[in-house]
């Protein structure tokens, strides 16, 4: 950047992550992020690797009552599980089970979900009481992902 023509900068947002234990590794988490095009809260589990993945699918497979009990937790709070990046059928061996809502969340590829910050709120010092509101709203996502992942199964 420092002989280029152009001088804008490389990178124009941050991020903040918090995790159970610190690490960056560590599955489930907690996001704001903050941009010039878009600010937003997240929580839940990104691009988990492949074996975690398999693990929240089979637990959404294999408990739908806790899976509904945890996307209802969510909807009273205004939330849902995003569907970006979703595949567009159901992985192998997970074509036939549940109802629509458990065959929709089998093909997720991250179970997050995501709080959209209006512009006029990101200056205010309310931001704290509502970053700390939506990590309340979303702990039946991270708390079901846990246990999900927790389990040997």
């Amino acid at each position: 950047m420092r002989f280029s023509k152009n001088k804008d900068p490389y990178k124009t947002s941050a991020g903040a992550a918090l995790t159970r234990s610190g690490t960056k590794s560590d599955p489930g988490v907690l996001y704001f992020h903050l941009s010039p095009e878009r600010c937003f809260f997240a929580a839940g589990f990104h691009s988990p690797e492949p074996a975690q993945l398999a693990k929240l699918r089979a637990a959404a497979a294999r408990t739908p009552k806790a899976f509904r009990r945890m996307t209802a937790s969510l909807a009273a709070a205004e939330l849902s599980l995003s569907d970006e990046d979703a595949l567009k059928r159901p992985p192998r061996g997970f074509e036939t089970i549940g109802g629509p809502d458990i065959l929709a969340a089998l093909r997720l590829k991250n179970f997050i979900c995501i709080r959209p910050i209006p512009e006029a709120r990101i200056g205010e010092q309310a931001l704290v009481v509502d970053f700390c509101r939506f990590a309340s709203d979303s702990l039946p996502l991270l708390k079901w992902g846990w246990d999900a992942l927790a389990d040997s199964r």
